[in-house]
């Protein structure tokens, strides 16, 4: 049965037999929360508990805003509940505090409502009038934290991520109805960090699996919670720990969060307790990483996988077995393994994590998301770019000049049929590099600055940007 928060509280500590089912629900407005089970008695002393509540406090519920949800019922136990409780019978896909739930996948029309409020919010943008700073600033503060809240409960499927992609590619480069502009960039070197060589904007499908691994953090911080009880008891996620939790029959919602996993484990660190929870080979709980990395020849022939710690060793004995006889090679692997293990002391407190993506071994869902979204070496003067003191259209204006995306009649080309590639200064093919450096107008142009400055100038971009990170006083 669902009610609001503040009259759920009162209620459950007089509800210790009634409040344990999971087959009828009642939604308030947008607040779910209480449940009951599919007795019809228990439901009426429910109810003569609502009376008692509205008697003693002076509010009043309003059943007429109360849907009944029910699994697994026959239309005449619905109507014995619906008319108990005087309110209409509701079906799922179902909104708790703005997101869409379902005992099974989530279907289009349950995520569209997400992608045409971008869209809608859009369209009430002229992005005529905005400068690509000011459109960017707008995309990183505003469109792109809309399907924030529901990135960290929902797997997003890939046509919705697309779909939002598309709309805030559009409104950047003001490609709309009627009115075709380029895209100078592709959305994924625009969506990697600053300090990576792209822009900044957030990558929806990286930031989903971050939110998501940030249940994982939560599932770990308390014992107690009620969920996590209910996720142990259906999941059996404590064989031995989350990282290992089947995803057969698995709810879309831990679905998600088992995809998350996978991304997560890379930054995940063992503290040794006890030694229950943590496995002994795919696990990092000695060294930089798993033994199953550092020993993987051995690991390969174990019959004794995906166990814990405390299950293989006792302190004096590794009880691992092989699928057969190994060689003398593997017989000095095996015995630099027992010496391994040789220093772990089992203490009484329960293994712990800890997480690896930034210093204080907490989890934090912005040192995840660059570990993620890293994708590549790390450029070192494209950054530089952003550190520059000039305005943020200037920054924009050289990434694209350091990154071979502006409209020289030779990316043009490429987009669509052009005859004449020359330069309207010379009779060069106008390029990149040519338009900036090395046509007649550019090059007197660095003559004049590499006399003001003392400096050669303008053999390039790399020259360029080499005194900028030297001259420290440009990027303050």
């Amino acid at each position: 049965m669902f009610i609001k928060a503040a009259r759920a509280n009162l209620i459950r500590g007089l509800l210790p037999d009634v409040y344990e089912g999971g087959i009828i629900s009642l939604q308030y407005a947008d607040d779910t929360l209480l449940f009951l089970e599919n007795n019809l008695q228990h439901a009426k002393n429910f109810k003569w508990l609502l009376t008692c509540f509205e008697n003693l406090s002076g509010m009043r519920i309003n059943y007429a805003k109360c849907d009944l949800l029910t699994l697994g019922l026959d239309e005449n136990e619905n109507n014995n509940f619906a008319r108990l409780f005087c309110c209409k019978i509701g079906s799922f896909p179902i909104k708790y505090l703005g997101v869409p739930l379902h005992f099974s996948k989530l279907k289009r029309e349950d995520i569209q409502p997400v992608v045409d409020k971008l869209i809608k919010r859009v369209a009430g943008w002229r992005g005529k009038l905005l400068s690509s700073a000011g459109k960017l600033t707008l995309l990183k503060s505003c469109l792109a934290s809309i399907p924030i809240y529901l990135l960290s409960v929902i797997k997003f499927p890939k046509w919705a991520i697309e779909s939002i992609n598309s709309q805030m590619g559009n409104f950047l480069w003001n490609d709309n109805e009627g009115k075709h502009k380029y895209h100078l960039s592709n959305w994924p070197s625009l969506t990697q960090e600053k300090d990576y060589g792209g822009w900044g904007i957030p990558d929806l499908s990286s930031l989903n699996l971050c939110l998501l691994a940030s249940w994982i953090n939560r599932y770990h911080l308390n014992e107690a919670a009620i969920w996590k009880k209910i996720i142990d008891f259906k999941y059996n996620c404590k064989n031995p720990n989350i990282f290992c939790c089947p995803e057969l029959n698995a709810s879309p919602f831990w679905k998600g969060v088992l995809w998350a996993c996978k991304a997560a484990h890379m930054g995940v660190r063992w503290k040794v307790g006890d030694g229950r929870t943590i496995r002994f080979w795919e696990d990092t709980w000695v060294g930089t990483c798993c033994l199953a990395t550092q020993f993987w020849d051995l690991y390969i022939l174990a019959e004794q996988k995906n166990v814990s710690l405390a299950s293989v060793w006792d302190g004096r004995t590794l009880k691992i077995s092989f699928r057969r006889r190994v060689e003398p090679r593997l017989i000095r692997l095996w015995e630099e393994l027992v010496s391994l293990v040789e220093l772990v002391n089992f203490e009484t407190d329960c293994d712990s994590i800890i997480w690896t993506f930034q210093g204080n071994g907490q989890f934090a869902v912005h040192p995840m998301y660059k570990a993620v979204s890293f994708r590549g070496i790390q450029p070192v003067h494209t950054p530089a770019v952003w550190q520059l003191n000039v305005p943020p259209r200037i920054h924009i204006f050289l990434w694209l000049m350091a990154n071979n995306k502006t409209l020289t009649r030779s990316n043009l080309a490429k987009r669509q049929n052009l005859d004449d590639l020359s330069c309207p200064f010379c009779a060069e093919s106008e390029t990149v590099h040519h338009l900036f450096f090395e046509c007649c107008v550019p090059t007197t142009m660095w003559l004049i600055l590499s006399e003001i400055f003392g400096r050669n100038l303008g053999t390039d971009f790399e020259s360029v940007a080499r005194w900028w990170i030297s001259n420290k006083k440009m990027l303050s």
